[in-house]
């Protein structure tokens, strides 16, 4: 059971898109490295399916980082059993790169 549930609504009390960026960043170098594809199209192509994606979709799960990362496996034809790999490793990374705004805390 949980003992708390915090919510940061916009960048509050931390800088998401830092953190974001930290893990997609590991995601991509793994996964390029892994399957051997170059590391700037596969970003590149990450940005355009992420946008082909939202604009299709105009939703809350647009922002589903394993739907977007979904996209990837499926562009590139890459084996979808380690989807949900690289998806853990974004989850991991991201966390671990929150930095909380000074001052949170108190």
């Amino acid at each position: 059971m949980f003992q708390y549930i915090l919510f940061d609504f916009d960048n509050t009390i931390y800088d998401f898109e830092s953190a974001n960026q930290t893990a997609l960043n590991q995601v991509w170098v793994q996964l390029s490295q892994e399957f051997k594809i170059n590391l700037e199209q596969l970003q590149q192509q990450y940005i355009l399916e992420k946008k082909k994606f939202q604009n299709y979709c105009q939703n809350a799960s647009s922002h589903h980082k394993l739907i977007q990362m979904k996209k990837i496996f499926e562009h590139y034809h890459l084996d979808m059993t380690q989807l949900n790999k690289y998806y853990q490793l974004y989850l991991e990374s991201f966390n671990q790169s929150i930095q909380l705004y000074p001052q949170v805390l108190e």
